[in-house]
């Protein structure tokens, strides 16, 4: 089994980008040798819980044919990563439309 990498977006969502969680989002569904659906939306999701409101209309464009099962795997995934990598920012009660 191999071992993979994690994208090189990884030091700028460490450092507060929303912007940076699409950008892993968008490897996560794109890129050939880390595709994994679940993980590209749980990474929106992440964004959309700091505050990007955006965020959870790109989820349901970007993976229509997902149900409540699908959201929650994701969710428990946005969960775990939330705490991995915005540790020190608070989670937005209203999230932000721009």
């Amino acid at each position: 089994m191999a071992i993979q990498r994690q994208p090189s977006f990884c030091s700028s969502r460490r450092h507060g980008s929303l912007y940076a969680y699409y950008g892993v989002s968008a490897i996560y569904r794109n890129h050939p040798g880390f595709k994994n659906y679940i993980e590209a939306a749980a990474f929106l999701r992440v964004a959309y819980i700091l505050g990007d409101g955006k965020a959870a209309g790109q989820i349901l464009k970007d993976f229509p044919k997902y149900g409540p099962v699908d959201y929650t795997i994701i969710d428990r995934r946005a969960s775990s990563l939330y705490r991995t990598f915005a540790k020190e920012r608070r989670p937005s009660v209203r999230p932000v439309s721009r």
